[in-house]
C-alpha cells in the first residue's frame, strides 16, 4: 500500500509539473483576458464627386489615378458600390450615421449633413452616434481636415467640436489679368471648366492633404481615426494647367451616348433625374465643350488623387502603414454626358456608382469584390474590423465576411433615395427604380427597370413589358422591407 501510495505522488508530482509548464506556456503565448487588444488606426479618405474613373475601375481608359491604384492594389477594390443618396449632403449623413436618409428622418438646424445639426440628431433623437463619435468614445483620438460632413471644417478631438475653414479655391498668386473660366451660363450652380492659375500648393486640397500629412506624422499615444475630405472634382472644374496637359483633347475618349436615351422615359423620371440647371450633351456637342468638360473633369481627379498620394506617402512615412485600416469612397458619381447631362442628382448608374477601397491589416491585397455594396456598409464595417461592439442601431451591414471571402453569401443589395419621394433598388442583375408622385407637379407615378447585365448603360427600360411583371414584384418589395 505504502509503494501505491508513492507511485501515485510521484504520478501526481508529474501531473502537476506538466500543468505548471503548460500553464505558463499559455500565459506567455495568450494575451491576459484583461489586457487591452491593440486596435488599428483608421484612415477615411473622402472625395466629392468623384464617378468611377479611377484607372482600377477601367470605365475610363484613359484616366491616370496612380495613388488610388496603388492604394487598391495594396487592399481590396469594391467594383460595385453605390451611395444612397445622389448629391452630397444626404449621402453624407447617411455615411455618417450608417443609417438610410428615410432612417434619420427631418434633421433640424440646417443642412441634415452638417456636423453640428447631425451629430446631436444622431445621438438625441436617434439614440445613436456618428461614425467619429463612436470611435472616440471608445478610446479613438479622433480627427478632421477637410469636406467629410458636409461642410469644410477640422477638428482634433475636442470633444468633438468641428471648427468650419474658408475654402481658398481660387489661386492666390493668379498672374495679372487672370479671371476664372465662365463657360456655363446656367444659374444656381458652380459649373464651369477650365485651366487655373498656380500650383498644387494653391489650391484648397493641398492645403487640406498637408495638414492631414502633419497629423499623420505625429507621435501618436493612442489609435488615432482620422477623416479627410477632397473637394475636387466637385466643380468647378478648374485645376492647374499641368493636369490638363494629361488629357489632350483632339484625342480624348468620350463615354457612350445615345442621343434617343430618354425617349423611353416616364415624365415623372426625366422631372426627378435631369437637372435642368446643369449643361446637356447636346449643348456641349453644339458648343464644341463636351471634350472640355472632359479634359476638366478628368484634370481634377488626377489633381485629387496626387493629393491622396500625398497623405499616403505621410502614412508609409509615419511608419503606420501595417495597422492603419484606410478606406477610400465618393459621396456619390457623376454624369459625364451620359443620359444628355453632366450633373449628380439622378438614380442612375453614373450618380449612384462609386470607388470603394479597403487596405490595412486583416484585408487582402490586390483583389476585388463585385457584389453590390452600399456606402452605408462602411460604418458598421470599420467597426468590425477595428474589433468594436457592434452598433444595433445602423442600417448598413459589415462587409468583412465579404473582405474575408470572396464566395461567402451574400444578398448583394443597395438602396438610392432621391426627390420627390424616388427611390432606386439595385442588385447583382437589376437596377429598379419607383416614383410614387409626391410633390411631382402632378406627374402621374411610374417605374423603371434596367438589365444591369445585358444593359449596363440603361438605354432600355423594361418597366412597361409584361414579361418582367415578376421581376418588378420581387425588387419593389425589397424596397418596402
Amino acid at each position: 500500500m505504502q509503494i501505491s501510495l508513492v507511485r501515485i505522488s510521484s504520478l501526481g508530482r508529474g501531473i502537476l509539473t506538466a500543468i505548471a509548464v503548460g500553464l505558463l506556456g499559455c500565459a506567455l503565448a495568450i494575451p491576459s483576458a484583461h489586457a487591452e487588444p491593440e486596435r488599428p488606426n483608421i484612415l477615411f479618405l473622402a472625395i466629392d464627386d468623384l464617378n468611377d474613373w479611377i484607372g482600377v475601375m477601367e470605365s475610363n481608359p484613359q484616366i491616370k489615378t496612380p495613388n488610388i491604384d496603388r492604394l487598391a492594389k495594396r487592399g481590396l477594390l469594391f467594383t460595385d458600390a453605390h451611395c444612397q443618396a445622389p448629391i452630397c449632403d444626404p449621402s453624407r449623413a447617411s455615411v455618417m450615421s450608417g443609417m438610410l436618409v428615410s432612417s434619420l428622418g427631418r434633421v433640424e438646424g440646417g443642412k441634415k449633413g452638417d456636423a453640428p445639426n447631425l451629430i446631436p440628431h444622431v445621438r438625441e433623437k436617434l439614440g445613436s452616434e456618428t461614425l467619429d463619435e463612436y470611435f472616440r468614445a471608445r478610446g479613438y483620438r479622433t480627427f478632421s481636415s477637410g469636406k467629410v460632413y458636409h461642410f469644410a471644417a477640422e477638428h482634433v478631438d475636442v470633444g468633438g467640436e468641428f471648427r468650419p475653414r474658408p475654402r481658398t479655391d481660387k489661386p492666390v498668386d493668379a498672374p495679372p489679368g487672370w479671371e476664372k473660366p465662365n463657360k456655363w451660363p446656367g444659374r444656381g450652380t458652380g459649373t464651369n471648366w477650365g485651366v487655373g492659375a498656380g500650383d498644387d500648393e494653391h489650391m484648397n486640397d493641398y492645403e487640406i492633404a498637408t495638414r492631414g500629412r502633419e497629423y499623420l506624422l505625429r507621435e501618436h499615444d493612442q489609435p488615432f481615426f482620422m477623416m479627410i475630405g477632397f473637394h475636387k472634382p466637385h466643380v468647378a472644374w478648374i485645376a492647374p494647367k499641368k493636369w490638363f496637359d494629361l488629357y489632350p483633347t483632339e484625342d480624348l475618349w468620350l463615354p457612350p451616348y445615345k442621343e434617343d436615351d430618354l425617349d423611353d422615359l416616364p415624365p415623372i423620371s426625366v422631372g426627378v433625374n435631369i437637372n435642368e440647371k446643369m449643361p446637356t450633351t447636346e449643348w456641349a456637342k453644339e458648343n464644341n465643350e463636351w471634350r472640355n468638360i472632359v479634359q476638366a473633369y478628368a484634370a481634377c481627379v488626377s489633381f485629387v488623387d496626387a493629393q491622396v498620394g500625398r497623405v499616403l506617402d505621410a502614412l508609409d512615412e509615419s511608419g503606420h502603414a501595417d495597422d492603419t485600416i484606410v478606406m477610400l469612397w465618393s459621396d456619390h458619381g457623376y454624369h459625364m454626358g451620359e443620359k444628355n447631362t453632366f450633373q449628380k442628382h439622378s438614380l442612375w448608374d453614373r450618380s449612384t456608382r462609386v470607388p470603394l477601397i479597403v487596405a490595412g491589416p486583416g484585408v487582402p491585397e490586390g483583389e476585388t469584390r463585385d457584389q453590390v455594396v452600399g456606402l452605408v456598409d462602411m460604418y458598421p464595417t470599420l467597426v468590425d474590423l477595428a474589433g468594436l461592439p457592434e452598433n444595433e442601431k445602423l442600417d448598413g451591414r459589415s462587409l468583412v465576411p465579404l473582405i474575408e471571402n470572396p464566395d461567402a453569401e451574400w444578398d448583394g443589395l443597395a438602396i438610392t433615395e432621391w426627390t420627390w419621394g424616388s427611390t432606386a433598388v439595385i442588385t447583382d442583375a437589376w437596377r429598379y427604380m419607383q416614383y410614387d408622385g409626391k410633390s411631382n407637379r402632378g406627374l402621374e407615378p411610374a417605374d423603371e427597370l434596367y438589365d444591369r447585365e445585358k444593359d449596363p448603360h440603361e438605354w432600355h427600360n423594361l418597366a412597361n413589358d409584361p414579361a418582367y411583371a415578376e421581376v418588378k414584384k420581387a425588387l419593389s418589395e425589397k424596397l418596402s422591407d
